[in-house]
């Protein structure tokens, strides 16, 4: 499956520690990215964003590709929860922390990401149009 971010990238942004790429299923990432950014960004931009990345490099390397990784980090973690996994990566390794806590706090961070995104999205590729039966008269729509 080819997506706009690769799994070393996934890695390098949102994980401490070197994770082995195989670990990182493509069926999570293409989970990740079907339910929580095409929402944000449109099926219709995604499409466009795979045929011609380089059109897309700002959105790409400041948004998408940081939102993308944490929210793939954190479908990620909650599969090594729910199957219970008797491995654990080396940065989940903390004694006193609880891995369900960390979940948390992962999607936190994801969550933040995609709030930048939507903040982006919307200043760049979604201006809100103005109904044509209404003008717009001093900043009031009448």
């Amino acid at each position: 499956m080819a997506f706009f971010i690769t799994k070393h990238e996934i890695i390098s942004i949102a994980f401490l520690t070197e994770l082995p790429e195989a670990d990182l299923k493509d069926e999570i990432i293409s989970s990740s990215i079907n339910k929580y950014i095409i929402p944000i960004i449109s099926i219709s931009i995604y499409q466009q964003i795979n045929a011609n990345p380089e059109n897309f490099t700002l959105l790409l390397e400041e948004h998408l590709k940081p939102c993308t990784a944490f929210y793939v980090k954190y479908a990620h973690i909650n599969q090594l929860i729910q199957e219970g996994s008797s491995y654990v990566p080396p940065e989940y390794q903390i004694s006193n922390i609880n891995i369900k806590d960390l979940a948390t706090e992962v999607l936190s961070v994801a969550s933040q990401k995609a709030v930048d995104l939507i903040k982006y999205m919307n200043d760049n590729y979604f201006p809100i149009p103005i109904p044509t039966n209404k003008k717009l008269i001093s900043g009031f729509l009448l």
